[in-house]
């Protein structure tokens, strides 16, 4: 692949490209999270890894989302494994300051914007 090439790949990415990213993005910010609260776990508690086990649970799941030509039947595919793994997640972990369901709703919602974003 020719420098210009690999310039305007980096430049303009496909959309599937930036989708990935901007996935990425999102569940790297609840990673952060995730990692400040565990530094601080004399004032948050076990919410660091409540954090961390929902953002890891969410991830997993997207990962398992087959991916599909069309971006939004993949959204829509990210969306039900998100909710079944967030239904997951409440069934099988102590969650009782609720920060790790709450990290769930956060992503989720953020999906659904991406795949809104879309739309327009």
């Amino acid at each position: 692949m020719s420098n210009l090439r690999r310039l305007w790949f980096a430049l303009f990415p496909p959309p599937e490209v930036r989708l990935a990213r901007a996935i990425e993005r999102i569940l790297n910010r609840h990673a952060e999270d995730a990692q400040e609260k565990l530094k601080e776990s004399w004032y948050w508690g076990p919410v660091g890894g409540d954090v961390f086990t929902a953002m890891r649970q969410a991830g997993f799941a997207i990962d398992r989302v087959e991916h599909r030509a069309d971006l939004d039947s993949y959204l829509a595919g990210v969306e039900h494994a998100l909710a079944e793994a967030h239904e997951e997640y409440r069934r099988n972990e102590f969650d009782e300051g609720g920060y790790g369901s709450a990290t769930f709703h956060a992503i989720r919602r953020d999906i659904k914007l991406l795949r809104e974003r879309r739309r327009l």
